[in-house]
Protein backbone atom coordinates (compact mmCIF):
# COMPACT_ATOMS: atom_id res chain seq x y z
CA UNK A 1 0.00 0.00 0.00
CA UNK A 2 1.24 3.25 -1.13
CA UNK A 3 2.04 5.94 1.58
CA UNK A 4 1.37 9.64 1.95
CA UNK A 5 3.84 12.21 3.15
CA UNK A 6 2.63 15.26 5.48
CA UNK A 7 4.52 18.75 5.72
CA UNK A 8 3.66 22.16 7.25
CA UNK A 9 4.28 25.44 6.18
CA UNK A 10 3.55 29.14 8.18
CA UNK A 11 0.13 28.84 7.35
CA UNK A 12 -1.18 25.17 5.53
CA UNK A 13 -1.06 21.44 6.37
CA UNK A 14 -0.17 19.50 3.44
CA UNK A 15 -0.68 15.74 2.17
CA UNK A 16 2.16 14.90 -0.28
CA UNK A 17 1.73 12.23 -3.12
CA UNK A 18 4.61 11.70 -5.25
CA UNK A 19 4.93 10.59 -8.86
CA UNK A 20 6.57 7.49 -8.84
CA UNK A 21 4.58 6.04 -6.26
CA UNK A 22 0.91 6.93 -7.51
CA UNK A 23 1.62 6.99 -11.02
CA UNK A 24 0.51 10.63 -11.36
CA UNK A 25 0.14 11.60 -15.11
CA UNK A 26 0.07 14.90 -16.78
CA UNK A 27 -3.24 15.45 -18.73
CA UNK A 28 -6.41 17.37 -18.88
CA UNK A 29 -7.53 16.48 -15.40
CA UNK A 30 -4.26 17.24 -14.02
CA UNK A 31 -4.77 20.48 -15.57
CA UNK A 32 -8.54 20.65 -14.40
CA UNK A 33 -7.22 20.20 -10.81
CA UNK A 34 -4.40 23.12 -10.94
CA UNK A 35 -6.33 25.74 -12.82
CA UNK A 36 -9.87 25.58 -10.29
CA UNK A 37 -11.22 24.71 -7.20
CA UNK A 38 -13.70 21.84 -7.90
CA UNK A 39 -16.23 21.62 -4.92
CA UNK A 40 -15.15 18.65 -2.92
CA UNK A 41 -12.39 18.06 -3.93
CA UNK A 42 -8.99 18.68 -2.26
CA UNK A 43 -7.09 21.51 -3.89
CA UNK A 44 -3.84 20.26 -5.60
CA UNK A 45 -0.41 22.49 -6.79
CA UNK A 46 2.88 20.67 -8.13
CA UNK A 47 5.99 21.38 -7.25
CA UNK A 48 9.62 19.71 -8.42
CA UNK A 49 11.97 18.85 -5.66
CA UNK A 50 15.25 16.91 -6.44
CA UNK A 51 14.43 16.86 -10.20
CA UNK A 52 11.23 14.87 -9.10
CA UNK A 53 7.86 16.00 -8.80
CA UNK A 54 5.38 16.14 -6.10
CA UNK A 55 1.96 16.92 -5.18
CA UNK A 56 0.35 19.11 -2.58
CA UNK A 57 -2.71 18.55 -1.88
CA UNK A 58 -4.41 21.58 0.88
CA UNK A 59 -5.79 19.49 4.28
CA UNK A 60 -5.52 22.50 6.10
CA UNK A 61 -8.55 22.33 9.14
CA UNK A 62 -9.80 18.92 7.74
CA UNK A 63 -9.23 15.30 9.19
CA UNK A 64 -8.75 12.32 7.54
CA UNK A 65 -11.98 9.19 7.78
CA UNK A 66 -9.95 6.86 9.73
CA UNK A 67 -8.89 9.03 12.34
CA UNK A 68 -12.40 10.93 12.90
CA UNK A 69 -13.93 7.88 13.38
CA UNK A 70 -11.62 5.97 15.39
CA UNK A 71 -13.34 5.56 18.47
CA UNK A 72 -16.87 6.56 17.36
CA UNK A 73 -19.95 4.66 16.57
CA UNK A 74 -21.63 5.27 12.86
CA UNK A 75 -25.42 5.75 13.60
CA UNK A 76 -27.80 5.29 10.09
CA UNK A 77 -28.16 9.31 10.00
CA UNK A 78 -23.97 9.58 9.94
CA UNK A 79 -23.55 6.67 7.59
CA UNK A 80 -26.61 8.24 4.98
CA UNK A 81 -25.05 11.44 4.71
CA UNK A 82 -21.13 10.64 4.40
CA UNK A 83 -21.97 8.29 1.33
CA UNK A 84 -24.47 10.63 -0.22
CA UNK A 85 -21.81 13.45 -0.17
CA UNK A 86 -18.95 10.93 -1.41
CA UNK A 87 -21.04 10.47 -4.34
CA UNK A 88 -22.28 14.17 -4.78
CA UNK A 89 -18.63 14.97 -5.45
CA UNK A 90 -17.63 12.37 -7.59
CA UNK A 91 -20.57 13.05 -9.48
CA UNK A 92 -20.02 16.98 -9.77
CA UNK A 93 -16.34 15.86 -10.60
CA UNK A 94 -18.03 14.52 -14.08
CA UNK A 95 -18.56 18.13 -15.77
CA UNK A 96 -15.21 18.69 -14.92
CA UNK A 97 -14.49 15.85 -16.96
CA UNK A 98 -12.82 13.75 -14.41
CA UNK A 99 -12.39 10.04 -14.38
CA UNK A 100 -14.41 8.85 -11.28
CA UNK A 101 -11.50 5.70 -11.31
CA UNK A 102 -8.91 8.51 -10.43
CA UNK A 103 -10.51 9.30 -6.71
CA UNK A 104 -8.68 7.65 -3.72
CA UNK A 105 -11.50 6.71 -1.39
CA UNK A 106 -9.19 4.54 1.22
CA UNK A 107 -10.26 6.08 4.94
CA UNK A 108 -6.91 7.34 5.07
CA UNK A 109 -7.42 9.99 2.01
CA UNK A 110 -11.02 10.90 2.39
CA UNK A 111 -10.97 13.85 4.79
CA UNK A 112 -13.50 15.42 6.25
CA UNK A 113 -13.79 19.34 7.78
CA UNK A 114 -15.24 18.48 11.35
CA UNK A 115 -16.45 21.71 11.54
CA UNK A 116 -19.48 21.54 9.52
CA UNK A 117 -19.35 17.74 7.63
CA UNK A 118 -17.94 18.80 4.65
CA UNK A 119 -16.39 15.74 3.00
CA UNK A 120 -13.28 16.80 0.86
CA UNK A 121 -11.77 13.77 -1.88
CA UNK A 122 -8.39 13.08 -3.08
CA UNK A 123 -8.13 13.17 -6.74
CA UNK A 124 -4.66 11.70 -8.33
CA UNK A 125 -5.06 11.91 -12.54
CA UNK A 126 -3.89 8.13 -13.78
CA UNK A 127 -4.59 6.31 -10.33
CA UNK A 128 -6.82 4.20 -12.37
CA UNK A 129 -8.66 1.84 -9.67
CA UNK A 130 -12.02 1.25 -10.49
CA UNK A 131 -14.58 3.02 -7.99
CA UNK A 132 -16.73 0.25 -7.70
CA UNK A 133 -14.31 -1.56 -5.64
CA UNK A 134 -13.41 1.64 -4.22
CA UNK A 135 -16.55 2.11 -2.94
CA UNK A 136 -16.99 -1.21 -1.91
CA UNK A 137 -13.86 -1.73 0.58
CA UNK A 138 -14.92 2.13 2.02
CA UNK A 139 -18.08 0.70 2.78
CA UNK A 140 -16.41 -2.76 4.51
CA UNK A 141 -14.94 0.24 6.87
CA UNK A 142 -17.89 1.47 7.38
CA UNK A 143 -19.35 -1.70 8.54
CA UNK A 144 -15.96 -2.06 11.25
CA UNK A 145 -17.23 1.23 12.84
CA UNK A 146 -21.31 1.17 12.60
CA UNK A 147 -22.92 0.93 15.61
CA UNK A 148 -24.51 -2.70 15.83
CA UNK A 149 -27.12 -1.78 18.92
CA UNK A 150 -29.17 0.57 16.29
CA UNK A 151 -30.58 -2.13 14.08
CA UNK A 152 -31.21 0.99 11.16
CA UNK A 153 -27.45 1.44 10.73
CA UNK A 154 -26.73 -2.25 10.75
CA UNK A 155 -29.12 -2.66 7.67
CA UNK A 156 -28.47 0.22 6.14
CA UNK A 157 -24.68 -0.50 6.16
CA UNK A 158 -25.56 -4.11 5.02
CA UNK A 159 -27.61 -2.93 2.37
CA UNK A 160 -25.37 -0.67 0.92
CA UNK A 161 -22.96 -3.62 1.27
CA UNK A 162 -25.02 -6.09 -1.06
CA UNK A 163 -25.36 -3.85 -3.47
CA UNK A 164 -21.51 -2.45 -4.09
CA UNK A 165 -20.82 -6.34 -4.51
CA UNK A 166 -23.47 -6.32 -7.30
CA UNK A 167 -22.37 -6.52 -11.13
CA UNK A 168 -24.31 -3.81 -12.07
CA UNK A 169 -23.83 -1.55 -9.13
CA UNK A 170 -24.16 2.19 -9.56
CA UNK A 171 -24.94 5.26 -7.71
CA UNK A 172 -28.44 5.51 -8.50
CA UNK A 173 -29.06 2.26 -6.95
CA UNK A 174 -26.91 3.12 -3.84
CA UNK A 175 -29.09 6.51 -3.46
CA UNK A 176 -31.91 4.59 -3.65
CA UNK A 177 -31.26 2.99 -0.62
CA UNK A 178 -30.45 5.64 1.03
CA UNK A 179 -33.13 8.13 0.11
CA UNK A 180 -35.78 4.87 1.41
CA UNK A 181 -33.36 4.59 4.83
CA UNK A 182 -33.27 8.82 5.50
CA UNK A 183 -36.90 9.19 6.59
CA UNK A 184 -35.70 11.63 9.53
CA UNK A 185 -37.58 15.36 8.59
CA UNK A 186 -37.88 16.60 11.94
CA UNK A 187 -35.26 18.09 14.57
CA UNK A 188 -37.53 15.75 16.89
CA UNK A 189 -36.43 12.57 14.70
CA UNK A 190 -33.03 13.51 14.43
CA UNK A 191 -32.03 13.52 18.11
CA UNK A 192 -34.59 10.65 18.92
CA UNK A 193 -32.39 8.72 16.47
CA UNK A 194 -28.72 9.79 17.97
CA UNK A 195 -29.94 9.22 21.79
CA UNK A 196 -30.24 6.48 21.55
CA UNK A 197 -26.82 5.75 19.99
CA UNK A 198 -25.48 8.08 22.53
CA UNK A 199 -27.30 5.83 25.58
CA UNK A 200 -24.86 3.07 24.45
CA UNK A 201 -21.52 5.23 24.21
CA UNK A 202 -19.53 6.17 27.19
CA UNK A 203 -19.44 9.67 26.23
CA UNK A 204 -22.03 11.62 27.11
CA UNK A 205 -21.77 14.58 24.37
CA UNK A 206 -23.28 13.76 20.97
CA UNK A 207 -21.55 13.80 17.71
CA UNK A 208 -21.11 17.54 16.13
CA UNK A 209 -19.83 16.89 12.83
CA UNK A 210 -23.79 16.20 11.60
CA UNK A 211 -26.39 18.39 10.44
CA UNK A 212 -27.78 20.17 14.10
CA UNK A 213 -29.67 23.03 14.66
CA UNK A 214 -27.22 26.07 15.33
CA UNK A 215 -28.48 29.07 17.65
CA UNK A 216 -26.90 32.13 18.46
CA UNK A 217 -26.80 33.00 22.54
CA UNK A 218 -25.64 35.79 24.19
CA UNK A 219 -24.77 33.77 27.17
CA UNK A 220 -21.32 33.20 27.51
CA UNK A 221 -22.12 29.48 29.75
CA UNK A 222 -21.39 26.44 28.06
CA UNK A 223 -24.50 24.89 29.10
CA UNK A 224 -27.52 27.10 29.79
CA UNK A 225 -31.35 25.81 30.58
CA UNK A 226 -33.88 26.13 28.36
CA UNK A 227 -38.04 25.96 28.58
CA UNK A 228 -39.52 22.38 28.11
CA UNK A 229 -37.02 20.36 29.25
CA UNK A 230 -34.36 21.23 27.03
CA UNK A 231 -30.48 22.84 27.24
CA UNK A 232 -28.14 24.50 25.20
CA UNK A 233 -24.55 23.26 24.27
CA UNK A 234 -22.30 25.41 23.39
CA UNK A 235 -19.87 24.10 20.40
CA UNK A 236 -16.90 26.36 19.82
CA UNK A 237 -15.10 25.86 16.40
CA UNK A 238 -12.80 26.33 13.63
CA UNK A 239 -13.92 26.42 9.90
CA UNK A 240 -12.22 27.44 7.04
CA UNK A 241 -13.14 30.37 5.06
CA UNK A 242 -11.54 31.59 1.51
CA UNK A 243 -11.04 35.72 1.88
CA UNK A 244 -9.37 38.32 -0.96
CA UNK A 245 -5.72 39.36 1.09
CA UNK A 246 -6.08 42.50 2.40
CA UNK A 247 -3.22 43.52 -0.36
CA UNK A 248 -6.02 42.51 -3.25
CA UNK A 249 -9.05 44.75 -1.54
CA UNK A 250 -6.64 47.52 -1.26
CA UNK A 251 -5.69 47.42 -4.78
CA UNK A 252 -8.96 47.11 -6.16
CA UNK A 253 -9.92 49.93 -4.02
CA UNK A 254 -6.56 52.40 -5.73
CA UNK A 255 -8.16 51.34 -8.77
CA UNK A 256 -11.23 52.19 -8.50
CA UNK A 257 -9.95 55.77 -7.51
CA UNK A 258 -7.58 55.87 -10.35
CA UNK A 259 -10.66 55.75 -12.57
CA UNK A 260 -12.33 58.68 -10.80
CA UNK A 261 -9.20 60.89 -11.01
CA UNK A 262 -8.84 59.72 -14.75
CA UNK A 263 -12.46 61.02 -15.29
CA UNK A 264 -12.66 64.14 -13.44
CA UNK A 265 -9.04 64.83 -15.18
CA UNK A 266 -11.03 64.69 -18.61
CA UNK A 267 -13.79 67.02 -17.61
CA UNK A 268 -11.62 69.52 -16.69
CA UNK A 269 -9.27 69.17 -19.55
CA UNK A 270 -12.74 70.39 -21.80
CA UNK A 271 -12.03 66.74 -23.48
CA UNK A 272 -16.23 66.59 -23.19
CA UNK A 273 -16.94 69.67 -24.29
CA UNK A 274 -17.69 71.32 -27.98
CA UNK A 275 -14.76 73.06 -28.92
CA UNK A 276 -17.42 76.06 -30.29
CA UNK A 277 -20.33 75.65 -28.54
CA UNK A 278 -18.45 75.04 -24.97
CA UNK A 279 -21.43 72.58 -24.11
CA UNK A 280 -21.19 68.87 -23.11
CA UNK A 281 -20.45 66.43 -25.91
CA UNK A 282 -23.12 63.76 -25.18
CA UNK A 283 -21.24 61.32 -27.68
CA UNK A 284 -17.82 62.08 -25.78
CA UNK A 285 -18.73 62.11 -22.41
CA UNK A 286 -20.88 58.71 -22.61
CA UNK A 287 -17.72 57.35 -24.97
CA UNK A 288 -15.45 58.11 -22.06
CA UNK A 289 -17.27 56.73 -19.50
CA UNK A 290 -17.68 53.15 -21.46
CA UNK A 291 -13.75 53.06 -21.76
CA UNK A 292 -13.54 53.60 -18.10
CA UNK A 293 -15.81 51.11 -16.96
CA UNK A 294 -14.53 48.82 -19.32
CA UNK A 295 -11.02 49.16 -18.19
CA UNK A 296 -11.74 49.23 -14.39
CA UNK A 297 -14.69 46.08 -15.21
CA UNK A 298 -11.38 44.19 -16.60
CA UNK A 299 -9.02 44.97 -13.76
CA UNK A 300 -11.46 43.50 -11.08
CA UNK A 301 -12.30 40.80 -12.76
CA UNK A 302 -8.54 39.65 -13.16
CA UNK A 303 -7.88 40.58 -9.39
CA UNK A 304 -11.08 39.13 -7.81
CA UNK A 305 -10.21 35.86 -9.20
CA UNK A 306 -11.54 32.99 -7.30
CA UNK A 307 -7.77 31.44 -7.09
CA UNK A 308 -6.69 34.57 -5.64
CA UNK A 309 -8.47 33.67 -2.70
CA UNK A 310 -6.45 32.49 0.68
CA UNK A 311 -7.70 30.27 3.19
CA UNK A 312 -8.40 31.45 6.68
CA UNK A 313 -8.90 30.00 9.58
CA UNK A 314 -11.94 31.10 11.85
CA UNK A 315 -13.83 30.94 14.90
CA UNK A 316 -17.32 30.12 15.73
CA UNK A 317 -19.68 29.43 18.02
CA UNK A 318 -23.04 28.00 17.80
CA UNK A 319 -25.53 26.42 20.92
CA UNK A 320 -27.11 23.06 20.02
CA UNK A 321 -30.39 22.62 22.15
CA UNK A 322 -30.41 19.12 23.05
CA UNK A 323 -33.46 17.43 25.17
CA UNK A 324 -32.07 17.59 28.92
CA UNK A 325 -33.82 13.58 29.82
CA UNK A 326 -32.83 13.21 33.59
CA UNK A 327 -29.77 15.95 34.05
CA UNK A 328 -31.48 18.94 35.46
CA UNK A 329 -29.31 20.46 37.96
CA UNK A 330 -26.21 21.87 35.02
CA UNK A 331 -26.40 19.84 32.08
CA UNK A 332 -24.85 16.69 30.62
CA UNK A 333 -20.99 18.94 30.57
CA UNK A 334 -21.64 19.33 34.83
CA UNK A 335 -23.04 15.44 34.73
CA UNK A 336 -19.69 14.77 33.03
CA UNK A 337 -16.94 16.46 34.88
CA UNK A 338 -18.75 15.09 38.14
CA UNK A 339 -18.20 11.86 37.10
CA UNK A 340 -14.79 11.62 35.87
CA UNK A 341 -11.91 10.70 37.80
CA UNK A 342 -10.33 13.78 39.54
CA UNK A 343 -7.98 11.81 42.25
CA UNK A 344 -7.77 15.63 43.28
CA UNK A 345 -11.54 16.14 44.53
CA UNK A 346 -11.98 12.50 46.12
CA UNK A 347 -14.63 14.37 48.12
CA UNK A 348 -17.90 15.68 46.91
CA UNK A 349 -18.54 19.34 49.58
CA UNK A 350 -21.67 20.30 47.45
CA UNK A 351 -23.19 16.56 47.75
CA UNK A 352 -24.92 16.98 44.38
CA UNK A 353 -23.41 13.76 43.13
CA UNK A 354 -21.97 10.30 45.26
CA UNK A 355 -19.28 8.87 43.21
CA UNK A 356 -17.58 5.72 44.48
CA UNK A 357 -13.90 5.77 43.28
CA UNK A 358 -12.84 3.15 45.71
CA UNK A 359 -14.20 0.71 42.77
CA UNK A 360 -12.28 2.48 40.02
CA UNK A 361 -8.59 1.77 39.01
CA UNK A 362 -6.36 4.61 39.14
CA UNK A 363 -4.83 5.34 35.68
CA UNK A 364 -1.13 4.63 35.67
CA UNK A 365 -0.45 7.64 33.38
CA UNK A 366 -0.76 11.18 32.88
CA UNK A 367 0.18 14.49 31.52
CA UNK A 368 0.62 17.16 34.60
CA UNK A 369 -0.53 20.50 33.66
CA UNK A 370 2.21 22.86 33.89
CA UNK A 371 -0.30 25.47 34.55
CA UNK A 372 -2.31 24.04 37.32
CA UNK A 373 -3.93 26.90 38.00
CA UNK A 374 -5.64 27.11 34.80
CA UNK A 375 -5.53 23.73 33.34
CA UNK A 376 -6.53 20.22 34.93
CA UNK A 377 -4.20 16.89 34.66
CA UNK A 378 -5.21 14.54 32.32
CA UNK A 379 -5.84 11.42 33.01
CA UNK A 380 -5.19 8.49 30.75
CA UNK A 381 -7.40 5.04 30.64
CA UNK A 382 -7.32 3.88 27.94
CA UNK A 383 -5.40 4.37 24.19
CA UNK A 384 -5.83 5.64 21.52
CA UNK A 385 -6.52 8.67 23.67
CA UNK A 386 -7.85 11.78 21.71
CA UNK A 387 -7.01 15.49 22.59
CA UNK A 388 -9.00 18.66 21.58
CA UNK A 389 -11.09 21.90 22.74
CA UNK A 390 -14.62 20.34 22.30
CA UNK A 391 -15.40 17.05 24.43
CA UNK A 392 -17.18 15.69 21.49
CA UNK A 393 -15.03 12.48 19.76
CA UNK A 394 -12.21 13.18 21.82
CA UNK A 395 -11.43 11.93 25.50
CA UNK A 396 -10.32 15.35 27.09
CA UNK A 397 -11.55 18.69 26.15
CA UNK A 398 -8.76 21.63 26.74
CA UNK A 399 -10.54 24.80 27.41
CA UNK A 400 -8.41 27.11 25.21
CA UNK A 401 -9.22 28.60 21.70
CA UNK A 402 -5.76 28.11 20.35
CA UNK A 403 -6.58 24.13 20.73
CA UNK A 404 -8.26 22.54 17.81
CA UNK A 405 -11.28 20.50 17.89
CA UNK A 406 -9.78 17.72 16.94
CA UNK A 407 -6.08 18.17 18.15
CA UNK A 408 -3.69 15.43 18.86
CA UNK A 409 -3.65 11.80 19.21
CA UNK A 410 -1.35 9.66 21.86
CA UNK A 411 -0.90 6.08 21.27
CA UNK A 412 0.71 3.35 23.41
CA UNK A 413 2.60 0.22 21.32
CA UNK A 414 3.39 -2.24 23.61
CA UNK A 415 5.53 -0.14 26.65
CA UNK A 416 6.13 2.84 24.28
CA UNK A 417 4.27 5.71 23.92
CA UNK A 418 3.35 8.33 20.95
CA UNK A 419 1.75 11.38 19.87
CA UNK A 420 0.81 12.40 16.90
CA UNK A 421 -0.41 16.34 15.74
CA UNK A 422 -3.85 15.62 13.83
CA UNK A 423 -3.53 18.67 11.88
CA UNK A 424 -3.77 21.11 13.97
CA UNK A 425 -3.55 24.43 13.49
CA UNK A 426 -1.41 25.96 16.38
CA UNK A 427 0.53 22.45 15.95
CA UNK A 428 1.65 20.16 18.92
CA UNK A 429 5.12 20.32 20.14
CA UNK A 430 7.20 17.65 22.31
CA UNK A 431 10.00 19.49 24.21
CA UNK A 432 9.50 22.65 21.85
CA UNK A 433 9.81 20.87 19.09
CA UNK A 434 7.09 21.08 16.67
CA UNK A 435 6.04 17.67 15.17
CA UNK A 436 4.84 17.48 11.43
CA UNK A 437 1.15 16.70 11.02
CA UNK A 438 -0.26 13.10 11.25
CA UNK A 439 3.58 11.55 12.05
CA UNK A 440 3.90 9.70 15.50
CA UNK A 441 6.62 10.81 17.31
CA UNK A 442 7.82 8.86 20.56
CA UNK A 443 6.79 10.38 24.05
CA UNK A 444 9.45 9.45 26.90
CA UNK A 445 8.91 10.04 30.99
CA UNK A 446 9.41 13.53 32.05
CA UNK A 447 8.52 14.70 28.03
CA UNK A 448 6.80 18.07 28.21
CA UNK A 449 4.02 17.95 25.55
CA UNK A 450 2.31 21.30 24.22
CA UNK A 451 -0.80 21.43 22.25
CA UNK A 452 -1.00 25.25 21.14
CA UNK A 453 0.27 27.09 23.83
CA UNK A 454 -0.73 24.61 26.64
CA UNK A 455 1.64 22.31 28.07
CA UNK A 456 2.08 19.27 30.17
CA UNK A 457 4.56 17.17 31.55
CA UNK A 458 3.92 13.42 30.77
CA UNK A 459 4.18 11.32 33.86
CA UNK A 460 3.77 8.35 34.81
Amino acid sequence: MFQAEYKRDMYNNFMILNDGEFNIVENHALKMMLNNQIPGLLNMEVRVIDNRKQYYYDISSKQPVHIVFEKGQLTRIQITKLIKELIQIIENAREYLLCEDDFILDPEYVFINISGFQVSLCYAAGYKHPIGGQIRQFIEFLMDKVDYQEDGAVLLTYGLYQISREKDCTFSKLKDLLDKKDHVHTKKDFFDSTRNADNQNSKTHRDPLWPREAERNENNNSLSKEGNGFIKEKVESEIEVLRYPVKTIAVCVGTIMLCLIILVFFIRSGFVYHRISGKIDYIKAFFLLIVIAALEAYVLAYLLQSKNKQPKIEERIEYLQVENDDISFTGIAAFKEDTEYNPHNMENPEGNRTVILSERKSPKFYLRALNRDMYQDIYMEEFPFFIGKVQINTDFMVKNNAVSRFHAKIEAVGDNFFVSDLNSTNGTYINHNRLEPNVRAALQINDVVTFADVSYKFSG
